[in-house]
Formats: C-alpha cells, sequence, structure tokens
C-alpha cells in the first residue's frame, strides 16, 4: 500500500513536458501610423499660396484700395465730361462700376456714395452723348433737305426759263398766223379748219396713270391731233426725270407712255411740260394712295400768250386753267386740294406739299 501511494519518476517527467512557464520578454510598442498628408497647394518653401491669397484678399478689402479706384474712375468721368463720348461708352464704364462696387463687400458708406455718384454722373454723360447725336443727326437731315430744296429751285428755275423762251417764239409765230387769217378773208371755214389740223388748234395733252395704275399714259383732249409733242415729267420723291417724244397723238385717243413701279410709295408730285406745233403747257400731276388706291389730282395750265402780250424778264407768266379733275376719294386740305408749286421767282413763305419744310428744330 506504501508503494501505491510514491509517484513515480515516469510519471513526474510526464508531468513536467505539459507545461513549463515561459519567462516573459519586454517588447517595443508597435510603431505609431503616421497621420495622412494634406495637400495644400505650394507650400510656404514654394511661394505661399495660402498666404498670398490672404494677402491680396487683405489689400482688395483694405480702404485704400478703395479710394485708388473710386479715383480713377473719378478721373475717367471727368476726362468724359470734358469730351463726350459716343453712345455707349459710358454705359459700359457703368457696369464696370457697377461691378468693381459689389465686389467691394466691405466699403464704407463713404465709398458706397462715392460710387453712387459716379454712376450717376456716368448716367448724365450717357444722356448728353445721345443727345448730341440726335442734335448733329437733325443737323445733317436739315442740310441735306436744303440742298434738295436749293437743287430742285434750279430745276424749276430753268424749266421756267425754257418755257418763257418757248412762249415767246410761240407768240410770236401765233400772232403771224393771226394777222395771216384775220388780213385773209377770202380764207374759208375749210381752210382754217385745215390750219388747225396742221398746228392742233387749241388741243393739250393730259398725262395720268393708267387704269391698273402700272405706269403713265397721256390723252388728248381737243378736236384736233397733236404733232411733234415732246412731254418731259420731273418727280421729286422718287427723283424722276423722263422725255417721250410722240410724233402724232389723235384726238380722244388713250396712249400709254412707259410703265412704272408705283408700289414703293404712297405719295408722287411730278411736273410735266409738253410742247407741240400749237405752242406750250404745263401740268401738275398729284398722287395719293388712299386705302390701298391710287388717287389723282390733275391741272394743267397754259400761258395767256397773244399779239398785244410782251413776255418781260422778272415778270411772272399769266396762266390760264385748262383742264382741272380730282379723284373723288383724293384727300383734301379745308375743301381743297393743296397744289404744288413747281416755279417762283422767289423763296416763298407758305407751305408746299412737293418740297417738305424744315420747320423749328
Amino acid at each position: 500500500m506504501a508503494q501505491s501511494t510514491q509517484p513515480t519518476t515516469a510519471a513526474c517527467l510526464a508531468l513536467s513536458k505539459v507545461y513549463v512557464p515561459v519567462p516573459r520578454t519586454s517588447a517595443a510598442p508597435p510603431p505609431a501610423l503616421s497621420s495622412p498628408t494634406r495637400y495644400t497647394g505650394f507650400s510656404d518653401s514654394q511661394g505661399g499660396g495660402p498666404m498670398v491669397k490672404e494677402q491680396l484678399e487683405a489689400i482688395w478689402e483694405n480702404r485704400w484700395c478703395g479710394i485708388v479706384l473710386s479715383g480713377c474712375v473719378t478721373i475717367l468721368c471727368a476726362c468724359l465730361f470734358y469730351r463726350v463720348p459716343a453712345p455707349g461708352v459710358s454705359v459700359a464704364i457703368m457696369g464696370g462700376a457697377a461691378a468693381l462696387m459689389a465686389a467691394r463687400t466691405k466699403a464704407t458708406g463713404t465709398e458706397k456714395a462715392t460710387w453712387m455718384i459716379i454712376i450717376s454722373c456716368l448716367l448724365v454723360i450717357e444722356v448728353v452723348a445721345i443727345r448730341n447725336e440726335r442734335n448733329e443727326q437733325a443737323r445733317e437731315q436739315s442740310e441735306f433737305i436744303a440742298q434738295q430744296r436749293e437743287a430742285f429751285s434750279n430745276i424749276g428755275r430753268g424749266i421756267e426759263s425754257s418755257i418763257r423762251q418757248s412762249g415767246e417764239h410761240f407768240s410770236t409765230t401765233m400772232s403771224n398766223l393771226h394777222t395771216l387769217i384775220d388780213s385773209s378773208n377770202s380764207i374759208s371755214q375749210h381752210s382754217k379748219e385745215a390750219v388747225y389740223q396742221i398746228t392742233g388748234g387749241d388741243a393739250f395733252s393730259v398725262v395720268d396713270i393708267s387704269g391698273e395704275a402700272k405706269g403713265f399714259g397721256v390723252v388728248m383732249e381737243g378736236n384736233y391731233p397733236l404733232y411733234d409733242l415732246h412731254i418731259e415729267m420731273y418727280g421729286y420723291q422718287d427723283k424722276l426725270e423722263r422725255h417721250e417724244a410722240i410724233p402724232t397723238l389723235s384726238a380722244h385717243v388713250y396712249s400709254p407712255l412707259f410703265p412704272y413701279d408705283l408700289s414703293p410709295y404712297t405719295e408722287l408730285n411730278y411736273f410735266i411740260t409738253s410742247s407741240a406745233r400749237n405752242g406750250v403747257w404745263w401740268e401738275t400731276l398729284q398722287l395719293r394712295k388712299v386705302a390701298g388706291i391710287w388717287n389723282q389730282a390733275i391741272k394743267v395750265e397754259q400761258p395767256v400768250l397773244g399779239p398785244h402780250y410782251t413776255v418781260k424778264r422778272g415778270q411772272p407768266l399769266k396762266t390760264r386753267v385748262r383742264y382741272q379733275w380730282v379723284s373723288p376719294a383724293y384727300p383734301l386740305t379745308n375743301g381743297d386740294v393743296k397744289w404744288c408749286k413747281f416755279m417762283f421767282d422767289k423763296p416763298s413763305s407758305e407751305s408746299n406739299p412737293c418740297i417738305p419744310d424744315l420747320g423749328k428744330r
């Protein structure tokens, strides 16, 4: 019994292999993880990017920056007051000044008031520039109208001189013809009719627009044909100058002269001179478009010439109205037609529908 309670040497060795304590050794702490590096652009060694930005913001927000900017714009405004630019320049500068004022978020009240005064000055400069441009345009238009009026007056005086010369020749011819007729009692009525058939008698021509308003035509008023008919047309609005020659125009026959496009206009005025074997006459043709339809006013005048009438230089011609016709829808002034005046010896203060008045500006 005593031997069974004592452990054997082999059992002790087996137990020593199960657990053997290992001595602890001090280990070095694990290396700390490095914090992630943040990219901030340029480092201080490369130029100090964040520091430059802060310095620029500080300079921009400084009150002296506002003083310099407003001073420069004020000097520019003074130069524009001295020499007003074309319209639009002040508006562009005004936009730049407004942008600078908006960008200066920390501007003082005095600086903001200065910017508002500058913008107001630029607005005044723009208004003055617009007014100067309008005055210049009005002056140029006045000069152009004056030149046109002078040129048309010269044309009228030249036409009047030609009519006077033709009238003198016709007066001499008709005087000799009437003397021949009156002194010969043996000439019968048939002979007289034959003379009128050759000369045209008291017939005259009338120029008007065709029925469809696609051109101009001529009709003879009288009982005898016209020979060697010459027609000259002068238009004010469309600057028309036309010469037509008709060898023979029979009585009461409408003859087309030439096609003409009237659609671009609403008002036209023409001075027409005609001459034939039996004399000269002139016509005033005024066209007005009303409700899309052309209406016309026609007046034919002839100088009063005879054996006892002498044409003198500087003396206005005595005329008589041979023919007058006005469309029913033609616009009237105080119940009457306002006729054009193409010939005058001296400037007239009366208004003329063919030559626009300059008026007061």
